[in-house]
């Protein structure tokens, strides 16, 4: 999900869902930027069928991904 929020907001995100974490409620990763980038898919021209997708300019699907699948992989590890 990407969101435009205010440090304030960035801040209270990130200690609610380490507080779920905390809790075994949730996984999470969350990555922040100054910048957005958008990619038009276009199926046909002129025919209004197409998409739009809204990531981080400096890669913030991939890296939150990469991210998530640390937090799972420790968990399991302190688990073992």
């Amino acid at each position: 999900m990407v969101i435009d929020c205010s440090e304030e907001d960035v801040v209270s995100l990130s200690e609610g869902f380490q507080r779920l974490f905390e809790d075994e409620r949730v996984f999470f990763a969350l990555k922040w930027s100054q910048s957005v980038m958008m990619t038009c898919l276009l199926k046909e021209v002129g025919d209004g069928g197409h998409m739009h997708f809204v990531d981080e300019a400096d890669g913030g699907y991939a890296e939150a991904a990469l991210r998530l699948m640390e937090q799972k992989a420790s968990m399991s590890a302190s688990s073992n």
